[in-house]
């Protein structure tokens, strides 16, 4: 399962998302024409000394609680961002 996860210059964990955000920014959001997917569409992008990381997670971290989660992500980049 894929995931972006952003860091600061210490490395410690700002933000995550499932999915890759850089294939979200390169497509263009495309509305059809009967609808509800003009919605607004949000991704994550760094700021100034963030670092972001496109990883592959296990698929039973989408069902951690987010405290857990982010536990496991750290661990995760500490061994370079390889699934476990």
């Amino acid at each position: 399962m894929k995931m972006t996860v952003v860091t600061d210059k210490q490395g410690r964990l700002l933000a995550s998302m499932f999915g890759y955000a850089s294939e979200y920014a390169s497509e263009p959001h495309q509305a059809s024409k009967d609808d509800d997917d003009r919605r607004p569409m949000a991704t994550l992008v760094c700021g100034p000394d963030q670092v972001f990381h496109e990883i592959e997670v296990p698929a039973k971290y989408e069902k951690l609680a987010p405290v857990d989660l982010h536990a496991a992500l750290r661990q995760q980049l500490d061994q370079g961002g390889k699934q476990q």
